[in-house]
């Protein structure tokens, strides 16, 4: 970042009533270039889709994730960047990626949310006798290698999601269209692309594109990418590693979890093999916690990313 970038609101100011590009023709330079050069980069590296390790299907799943999502996260940073210079007036530092006064407030903050909320949803399902919760150390040691990969694969993937979903495809429409109009057809985007994950109904999509929905409004109460991350991450590796729970179908991610959890039988609380995501009580505390990044004064814009964005431009009247 340069203090020219970053800070120069002036010649901003100046450029931002140009008309950009058009927008849908931005969106889809964004996604046929992202995945153009990942496909380049995964054709680049030889037996990538052979690498197993022996006696761990689930370490082989995260070694093969924790690749994909890298690859992915370094073509759709590198493409966001090409796009916004190529396409807009807008910084590079708008992309929500870069440190920011409250960047790791936000992203802890994010943190601490999900391990609540996701802990709610755990309470009620086993209040009500959809899940059954125990303790893992009575089946096996806890591996801190399994642990480690486990917490690093989550957060590249999660950061991947977040830089594919609410970074230069959402920042775009909303700044074209409207933060609504970009939440409404991103949130269903992102539902969408889940459709294929084990296991999943129309009950789980619809649930999904509500997390799309809260993940979008963490980022227009920051306009960083920061704390929609630090949600993302969390809430994953709760279900998963923490509370033993399936991941939006994937069932992966209990393999070093502190807790197994075993499904009753009640899909409408527990969401059944899908997990949670595909349950009511997550609908429940999707909806609340929309409420509280909305209500939550510690979450507002830093003075960083409030200068990429003017108020008379592009930032929801109260």
């Amino acid at each position: 970042m340069t203090n020219n970038e970053s800070l120069d609101t002036n010649n901003f100011d100046k450029n931002i009533n140009k008309k950009e590009t058009n927008v849908v023709l931005q969106i889809l330079a964004f996604f046929i270039s992202s995945a153009f050069i990942s496909i380049l980069i995964f054709a680049l590296i030889p037996n990538f889709s052979s690498i197993k390790i022996e006696d761990s299907e689930a370490l082989t799943w995260l070694v093969n994730r924790f690749f994909s999502s890298s690859i992915s996260l370094i073509a759709t940073i590198t493409v966001s960047i090409l796009c916004i210079k190529r396409f807009t007036q807008r910084t590079t530092y708008s992309l929500g990626y870069l440190p920011h006064k409250w960047f790791l407030r936000d992203f802890f903050v994010g943190c601490l949310i999900s391990l609540l909320m996701v802990s709610i949803i755990a309470l009620f399902q086993w209040l009500l006798g959809g899940t059954q919760f125990f303790w893992a150390l009575s089946d096996r040691k806890i591996s801190l290698l399994g642990l480690t990969i486990t917490f690093i694969v989550i957060f590249i993937a999660a950061f991947e999601e977040e830089v594919i979903f609410r970074g230069y495809p959402l920042q775009t429409l909303a700044f074209n269209l409207s933060p609504l109009s970009a939440t409404i057809i991103t949130s269903t985007f992102f539902g969408l692309v889940h459709i294929n994950n084990p296991s999943a109904t129309f009950f789980s999509t619809t649930n999904t594109i509500l997390a799309g929905v809260w993940l979008c409004v963490a980022y227009f109460k920051t306009r960083s990418l920061s704390l929609a991350t630090g949600l993302h991450l969390s809430w994953n590796f709760s279900m998963g590693t923490i509370y033993g729970l399936p991941v939006s179908g994937i069932t992966e991610l209990k393999e070093f979890s502190f807790l197994n959890s075993q499904d009753l039988g009640k899909a409408w609380l527990t969401g059944s093999s899908y997990g949670p995501e595909g349950g009511a009580t997550t609908t429940l505390v999707l909806l609340l916690g929309i409420i509280l990044l909305i209500k939550l004064p510690i979450l507002k814009i830093s003075p960083e990313m409030a200068q990429c964005f003017p108020e008379k431009v592009y930032l929801p009247k109260d």
